[in-house]
């Protein structure tokens, strides 16, 4: 759950890393809040750099905002983002 981020790979394989481990984490009868899921989350897409400005608006949310649900989408875009700044920058995509 908390291994690092590959930003060549979509983002929903990051998403369902987490999911995968907070399934495993309630299968063995010790779940992460909703709060953890969200902060490990975070702190993995935070440490690579690479999406400074998504984090800086993730962390003006209101915390009733902070949702999973949200935090899916707006990482989502910021990663689409960075997918197609590196195709315009390098005039290749990521498959």
């Amino acid at each position: 759950m908390k291994s690092h981020y590959d930003p060549t790979k979509p983002i929903e394989v990051f998403i369902a890393q987490i999911e995968d481990g907070v399934a495993l984490a309630t299968a063995a009868n010790a779940p992460y809040s909703p709060a953890q899921i969200i902060a490990i989350a975070y702190h993995v897409l935070f440490s690579t750099g690479l999406f400074s400005t998504a984090c800086r608006d993730w962390r003006r949310r209101p915390p009733l905002e902070q949702t999973w649900a949200t935090f899916k989408v707006d990482f989502t875009l910021a990663h689409q983002e960075f997918r197609d700044s590196q195709a315009g920058s390098t005039g290749s995509q990521f498959i």
